[in-house]
């Protein structure tokens, strides 16, 4: 009797285990405290990269490289272990990652600059580096909350440092910039390295604390999130990035066109008095210097040496492009082409990037390069898409809208390497890995974990059988 009662019982008590499941568990590790902790720190020091040298001395020695090594030291041996490669690494963008190396490769070494164009390997090879460690370590919890929360934080608190240079004139925190004939201020970039990187991430971060607004725990919650909306529309401004503010004309309009379904007669009223509130204090706090430095945009390529440099680079590139137009001059190798042209001699003859990354990349890997970089891009928006459309078919209006949220900032940093030569860009890196992991969470064929009416299902087939 005993025996056929512990026989009876299995299917009845215990949980079903798929064979995903044990490939999940298999790699729980990466979710070890130790791992996300070193990891979610190079997140948040993102915002100072101007801070992440150790010495003057050892170049090597930088605060994000030391996190990287010693996660590698744990990660390594873990894999080393596992005997195999880990489950996370398997995503649609891999082939057309590997292509595009293949191709850097290539113009790389048919490049007249072949050992600046194979040092400048370095940046595509590091930046996919970042991605596979996005692609392990940032699970569902990291996606849901862990990353945006310390990257919002973070950026937050190097936007206040921003606007504590700009407005107490403090010079450590700012860099100067000309705002007119004959004016010169200095604009707030708090850690980060310029004012256009700060900008970009003050942006990127907005659709998060839109999301935050309708999805937080808590009141004071939300509060916060409106709080650090303002911190980072104030740090906007203490840039004077016309880039920036241009920018953000395009992300909230994205944003209201999704926020579109919440809108109601009855918030007419209060939406009314925050705009009211809002012009009152942009009147206060906006000086007329930023104000003057916007309407600068009306002249064009005349309205500053800054303007007409960039018309400059787009020239150079497009006469770079012409000479080796399908495999370019090499990776990384815009500002030896720019050193080398005629033009260059009118801007001093520095070495200079494109502040373009589409325009590097061109120069760099041609037609060939461009257009496998684009279909990357393309891969990634239709992960978060595709990911979406998964969220609302099931019903999970949280997840939903938080994965418009990383869609939208994903599309702001695309947009904002017009302005930026920024392939190696860490936010951009893991908008990157976070189309994926957005996939792996919605796909019900590769989820984290056997939902509960699944489980149900199992245990009732296993008993009637």
């Amino acid at each position: 009797m005993t025996m056929q009662r512990s026989m009876l019982s299995p299917p009845a008590q215990q949980v079903i285990t798929t064979d995903a499941e044990k490939e999940r568990r298999s790699w729980s590790g990466l979710q070890h405290p130790m791992v996300q902790l070193l990891f979610f720190a190079i997140v948040f020091w993102i915002p100072f990269y101007r801070w992440r040298h150790l010495s003057q001395q050892y170049e090597f020695l930088k605060v994000d490289w030391l996190l990287v090594l010693a996660l590698f030291a744990i990660l390594v041996p873990y894999t080393l272990v596992q005997r195999r490669m880990p489950w996370q690494l398997r995503s649609n963008l891999n082939l057309l990652m590997g292509i595009f190396l293949c191709v850097n490769l290539a113009a790389s070494l048919l490049s007249p600059f072949r050992m600046e164009a194979l040092g400048g390997m370095q940046k595509i090879v590091f930046g996919y580096v970042f991605i596979a460690l996005g692609f392990l370590i940032i699970g569902r919890r990291g996606f849901e909350r862990t990353f945006p929360v310390v990257l919002c934080t973070s950026v937050s608190l190097c936007a206040i440092l921003a606007i504590m240079g700009f407005y107490l004139q403090i010079e450590m925190l700012t860099l100067g910039v000309t705002t007119g004939i004959d004016e010169f201020a200095l604009r707030g970039v708090g850690g980060s390295m310029g004012a256009n990187n700060a900008a970009l991430m003050y942006i990127f971060c907005l659709p998060f604390l839109v999301h935050w607004l309708h999805y937080g725990r808590s009141k004071l919650s939300r509060f916060w999130a409106v709080a650090q909306i303002g911190i980072l529309l104030l740090g906007l401004v203490s840039t004077f990035s016309r880039g920036g503010f241009l920018m953000l004309v395009f992300i909230g309009v994205l944003i209201l066109l999704g926020e579109r379904h919440r809108f109601h007669p009855r918030f007419l009223g209060p939406a009314m008095a925050f705009a009211c509130a809002f012009v009152i204090i942009a009147t206060i706090a906006v000086p007329d210097s930023f104000v003057r430095r916007i309407q600068s945009l009306g002249k064009g390529t005349e309205a500053d040496l800054s303007m007409s440099r960039r018309a400059a680079y787009l020239q150079v590139g497009w006469d770079s492009f012409k000479e080796r137009p399908i495999l370019g001059s090499g990776t990384d190798t815009f500002q030896y082409n720019w050193f080398h042209s005629t033009i260059a001699k009118f801007y001093k003859g520095e070495m200079r990037y494109a502040h373009n990354t589409y325009v590097e990349v061109l120069v760099g890997s041609g037609i060939l390069g461009l257009v496998l970089f684009l279909a990357i891009l393309f891969r990634a928006f239709a992960n978060y898409t595709t990911a979406l459309h998964l969220f609302r078919a099931r019903g999970d209006t949280h997840m939903a809208s938080l994965t418009t949220a990383y869609r939208i900032a994903f599309v702001c940093v695309v947009c904002y390497l017009l302005m930026l030569s920024a392939i190696e860009h860490k936010l951009f890196l893991l908008a990157i890995a976070l189309s994926q992991i957005s996939l792996n969470l919605a796909a019900p064929a590769t989820s984290e974990s056997v939902s509960a009416e699944e489980q149900k299902r199992q245990l009732t087939e296993g008993a009637a059988g």
